[in-house]
């Protein structure tokens, strides 16, 4: 689920941006890694509560 959210994102960015990036497999790490630790995050939220 996170890669292909993660890969719309980026996607996304690279038609609004007009090409693709230079470095596409690392803003593709970037975005997946704030994903991937923002769902844990929420995740480890909703199970104490």
């Amino acid at each position: 689920m996170l890669y292909f959210v993660s890969d719309f994102i980026l996607v996304q960015a690279e038609f609004r941006y007009g090409k693709p990036f230079k470095y596409r497999s690392v803003i593709f790490f970037v975005i997946i890694s704030i994903l991937a630790v923002t769902s844990f995050q929420l995740f480890s939220y909703y199970m104490t509560s």
